[in-house]
C-alpha cells in the first residue's frame, strides 16, 4: 500500500502500520482499469470485498484519483457488513484522521469488532491502543493479552511488541514456544533481528 503505507514510530518504539492482506487487490497497471469496473459495480451491488476493494483503490489513488474520504464511505460500508478488512481499514483511517475526524475510540471500536473475528492485525491494533492509552484506558496487561492473541497467529509487529514489553517488564508476556523463538528479551545483546526494529522504530520518534 502506497499512500497509507507509512509506519509513524508515535510512543515508545511501537508503532501502529498499515498491515497488508494477502488478498488485499493490488492488480497490475494494466488490470487496474478491468479491476475497478468490477469492484465499483459490486461494491454499489452490496458486496463488502468489493467495497473494500473499491476503498483501497481510493485511499491509495490506484487507477481513480486518491481520495480518503470517499474511501472512507466505501470502507464504511463494507465494515458495516461484518467484513473485517473494512473494519480494520476504516479503524485506520479513524486513528490517523485521514478523511475523517481523528477518533481514537472510533478506532478502538472498530478494532475491536475485526478482532472479535480473529484478525491478527486488528488485535495489533487494539492492543497498541491499551498500551498508550488512545481511546481506551491505558493498560499493559490487556495490551499484552492482545500482543500475544496476534503473535500466537504469526504476526511479527506483535511478537516484536510483546518482546518491548518484556524488556521493559510490562504486562503477562506468554509463552509462545515455537512462535516466540524470534522474539528479543531485554537480556539481548542487541545483535538479534528483533532489536535491531525496536532501534529502527525508535529511529521514527520525532
Amino acid at each position: 500500500m502506497k499512500a497509507k503505507g507509512y509506519a509513524l514510530g508515535l510512543a515508545l518504539a511501537l508503532s501502529l502500520p498499515w498491515f497488508a492482506y494477502a488478498e488485499d487487490p493490488a492488480p497490475g497497471q494494466a488490470n487496474i482499469t478491468i479491476a475497478l469496473k468490477y469492484w465499483v459495480e459490486f461494491a454499489k451491488q452490496g458486496n463488502a470485498a468489493a467495497q473494500y476493494g473499491l476503498g483501497y483503490s481510493l485511499a491509495n489513488g490506484d487507477g481513480v484519483e486518491q481520495d480518503d474520504a470517499q474511501a472512507v464511505a466505501w470502507y464504511r460500508k463494507s465494515a458495516e457488513q461484518d467484513n473485517s478488512q473494512g473494519q480494520y481499514a476504516l479503524a485506520y483511517l479513524y486513528y490517523h484522521g485521514d478523511g475523517v475526524a481523528k477518533d481514537y475510540g472510533q478506532a478502538a471500536k472498530l478494532f475491536r469488532k475485526a478482532a472479535g473475528q480473529r484478525d491478527a492485525r486488528a488485535e495489533y491494533g487494539l492492543g497498541y491502543l491499551y498500551y498508550n492509552g488512545y481511546g481506551v484506558p491505558k493498560d499493559a496487561g490487556i495490551a499484552a493479552d492482545w500482543f500475544n492473541k496476534a503473535a500466537a497467529k504469526g504476526l511479527q509487529e506483535a511478537q516484536h511488541g510483546l518482546s518491548y514489553m518484556e524488556a521493559n517488564g510490562e504486562g503477562p508476556i506468554k509463552d509462545l514456544g515455537p512462535l516466540g523463538e524470534g522474539r528479543t528479551t531485554g537480556k539481548d545483546t542487541g545483535e538479534t533481528p528483533g532489536w535491531v526494529v525496536f532501534q529502527l522504530l525508535m529511529a521514527l520518534l520525532p
